[in-house]
């Protein structure tokens, strides 16, 4: 497997250098950037939508693209992380588990972008590979490092519109895999897929991209492409609509390991002390983490 790896400068003296990711205002304002053909303008703008999520969590980290799925967003990513290495989606090859040749809590962030989906040959070996790709992703995150990862929504209009012409080869409502022209595509059920999270990913965010935009061709369309592309924007993060998209980007986290005090530090808050008082009181529970 070829791990391509580089060191850069970090995202405080790129000298301007970096690509430009455009502002979340909808189309570039440059008419020289747009892409001609009607899909390259969806591509476009679903990689914008997704680089900003990744990169809120990968500037100034060590950074792995599994898969490198989306090579504009790798060319984003570079320029303003630490360290970045690409492990290329042929790597990963078509079989039934994922190794990744890396030692042990070695990055800050791990993102994989349209690869989870495609990975396995048929059903069985496609839902082995997403499992042991999660527990890779685990392993090679350091505690308190996160994973942004991209699935394809079984839930979404598209995933049901598939669902549909393929009822005999859904997998007990759970997900669904049919042929395309990436050789294998999966549509997940998001709830399905977060009960078979290895321990060390726990889920703090969601985002949908893909939420408005029916059909590439619209993009093309004066007033209304810019329309659309600012209200995909906007659906990126809303609660509910999100869960509608074509592609959801899970934001997992491994967790820190449990504090474990000093045998030797003394008596602890809340254990009581003196002569056989017995217990303190218990602890104010500590308020739920703010997603």
């Amino acid at each position: 497997m070829a791990i391509v790896s580089r060191s850069t400068k970090g995202p405080s003296r790129t000298g301007g250098k970096a690509p430009l990711i455009l502002a979340p205002v909808g189309l570039p304002d440059q008419p020289a950037l747009l892409p001609t053909r009607e899909s390259d303008r969806l591509t476009a703008l679903v990689d914008r939508l997704t680089a900003d999520v990744v990169l809120r969590h990968a500037t100034g980290r060590r950074v792995l693209d599994l898969g490198r799925g989306s090579p504009e967003v790798t060319d984003w990513v570079g320029p303003r992380v630490d360290h970045l290495s690409v492990v290329d989606a042929v790597d990963l090859g078509r079989g039934a588990a994922i190794g990744l040749p890396l030692p042990d809590a070695s990055f800050d962030c791990v993102y994989s972008l349209r690869t989870l989906p495609h990975l396995g040959h048929d059903a069985r070996s496609s839902q082995t590979a997403l499992e042991s790709a999660l527990t890779e992703v685990g392993r090679v995150l350091t505690p308190g490092g996160v994973a942004v990862l991209g699935l394809d929504n079984a839930r979404s209009p598209i995933g049901l519109f598939h669902g549909l012409r393929h009822l005999a080869r859904r997998q007990s409502s759970t997900s669904l895999v049919v042929d395309s022209p990436r050789g294998l595509t999966r549509f997940d059920v998001l709830s399905r897929v977060t009960e078979r999270l290895p321990p060390t990913l726990t889920p703090v965010d969601l985002h949908g991209v893909r939420v408005v935009v029916a059909s590439p061709h619209l993009l093309a369309v004066p007033l209304l492409g810019r329309l659309l592309a600012g209200l995909e924007w906007r659906a990126r993060d809303q609660p509910v609509i999100r869960r509608l998209a074509a592609h959801l980007l899970m934001v997992l986290r491994r967790p820190m390991p449990p504090h474990r005090p000093n045998p030797g530090s003394g008596p602890q808050l809340g254990s009581g002390s003196g002569s056989g008082s017995g217990p303190g009181p218990a602890p104010f529970p500590r308020s739920a983490p703010r997603q």
